[in-house]
């Protein structure tokens, strides 16, 4: 069998780590193991789950018995060739346990119990007929099937081949022949996305761009050796410079690069391609599909459809993309809507890990309108107790939602030293940034509502939906005692526009550039 299996192994701590214990030392294959609790001498925390990325591994093990890391997940997932097991660890309290991966997305100071996401995984796992076992059921497996691999263990990178498969020898060739003047490629995890714009740079005069040179990796492995790196604004720099540019430029996940700063790009260039992954922990390309294409003229659209590390109907891809709500398509609307006819209502995280349908529809609008929305949020929206959910409806379709965080209440010495700036405690970001910047010392004790996400669906944009929804916030906020309520967002013109219509005053723009 080449698909690659998924097992989740539910037991004690002490079970599960005699478990790793013997299928490291005693059987064959790399297993790789990914644990925050240090179960094995050699195992790699989930915070340095990205140094993975490029890699190939035969089996692994992922523990979350003290929290899911659904990013760190998908990049080891996406690590395992054809007929490889991967090993999802679980604690028997699933429900009831503190998850410390809350943490990272959950503003506050201990980790929270996390029981709708629990909730929803089971319900996946048992939608793919994927067993649940414990250590003692997992041993008593044959070995030959459970616990064989057939590649020596080994901690080093293998080594890459130059040669282009089928698929991206065919698309290399279409590029070479191409007219347009901008190239895009899409395609899903482990297709060779980032391989091909490296051997791309074989046959052209190119420079290389990328959100950040981190994500660059595979490519520069594949790459022409002098190929020249640059960062997206020192790339429009050397652009507005009057710099000569080569013929190409290649821009890999593309999707990560704000909008502006992309167009802006791509109107200087020469000749671009550009290739983005559209689903994962990067994030989704798919508000990069329908924000940009529409609006480009003289390019050819691919996509590498057939995967290279694992078989076209592997399970584990499958089980992952129902997990994240990669595939959901989100339904095309001809709707005239006005006030009388927006249905706006709060949404329960509960209500989501109970109907998947209502979950699929929320989380794939949020995805096609926010580039950056990532297994971070989908976690957030099904167990944050200081998030809030609303959606909009017209005639029962789902048109706009609003996700907003509750912030402020500080205790006074912590306020005041976010005041002094010696203490930044993670969350309350605009309170924060009120005291520290502003110098308000009271906007941190204060309560506040800020507004973290809206998503308006395409086909109804510019018919009121957005400022009902902003409306709809305000009014919640005064209901719940709040004293002010915030947004913060991606500066562009036109974004600001619309929060100035809405009646947002504009306060404070960032001094540092973040890494996109």
């Amino acid at each position: 069998m080449t698909s690659r299996q998924l097992l989740v192994i539910q037991d004690t701590p002490a079970l599960l780590s005699a478990l790793v214990e013997t299928i490291t030392e005693k059987f064959n294959g790399e297993w790789l193991v990914i644990s925050d609790n240090a179960i094995t001498t050699t195992c790699l925390p989930t915070k340095q789950a990205k140094m993975l990325l490029g890699r190939e591994f035969k089996h692994a093990i992922f523990d979350a018995t003290s929290g899911f890391n659904l990013d760190a997940f998908t990049i080891l997932a996406g690590t395992l060739v054809k007929g490889s097991h991967l090993l999802l660890l679980l604690p028997l309290n699933l429900l009831t346990r503190p998850d410390n991966d809350s943490l990272r997305w959950h503003e506050s100071l201990q980790p929270i119990v996390t029981p709708n996401f629990y909730r929803y995984l089971l319900q996946t796992l048992q939608q793919h007929k994927i067993e649940r076992l414990t250590a003692e059921q997992y041993l008593s497996r044959q070995p030959n099937q459970a616990l064989c691999g057939d590649q020596a263990v080994s901690d080093q990178p293998k080594p890459l081949t130059l040669s282009p498969t089928f698929a991206q020898c065919r698309l290399l060739l279409k590029l070479r022949k191409l007219s347009a003047r901008i190239a895009i490629v899409t395609a899903k995890r482990g297709r060779g996305k980032s391989a091909l714009a490296g051997l791309f740079t074989h046959q052209q005069d190119c420079w290389i761009c990328a959100p950040n040179k981190a994500s660059i990796t595979t490519l520069q492995q594949f790459a022409k050796a002098d190929t020249p790196f640059f960062a997206p604004d020192n790339l429009l720099k050397q652009l507005n410079d009057s710099v000569i540019p080569p013929e190409w430029i290649v821009i890999d996940e593309a999707a990560m690069i704000p909008l502006p700063l992309l167009k802006a790009i791509i109107e200087k260039a020469n000749r671009i391609l550009l290739l983005t992954t559209t689903e994962g922990y990067e994030g989704t390309a798919q508000g990069f599909l329908v924000k940009l294409l529409p609006n480009l003229q003289n390019f050819a659209h691919f996509n590498l459809i057939s995967p290279i590390r694992w078989d076209q109907e592997d399970k584990l891809e499958k089980f992952i993309a129902d997990l994240l709500v990669e595939d959901h398509q989100v339904n095309p609307v001809s709707l005239l809507c006005d006030q009388t006819t927006i249905k706006i209502e709060k949404v329960a995280s509960i209500s989501l890990s109970q109907n998947k349908s209502q979950f699929l529809q929320l989380y794939g609008l949020l995805k096609t309108a926010h580039y950056r929305t990532t297994p971070i949020d989908l976690r957030r929206l099904l167990d944050a107790t200081n998030v809030s959910i609303t959606q909009a409806k017209c005639k029962d379709q789902l048109i706009g939602v609003v996700v907003a965080i509750k912030e402020g209440q500080l205790p006074l010495d912590l306020a005041k030293q976010v005041w002094l700036g010696t203490r930044r405690p993670k969350g309350n970001l605009v309170a924060q940034s009120l005291a520290a910047h502003a110098g308000e010392l009271v906007a941190a004790q204060l309560t506040s509502l800020r507004i973290n996400r809206i998503a308006i669906h395409d086909d109804v944009r510019r018919q009121g939906v957005g400022k009902a929804l902003v409306a709809n916030q305000i009014e919640q906020a005064v209901q719940q005692g709040c004293d002010f309520v915030s947004v913060s967002f991606a500066y562009q013109p036109t974004i600001l526009n619309f929060w100035q219509h809405c009646g947002f005053q504009l306060v404070h723009i960032g001094s540092h550039q973040e890494a996109s």
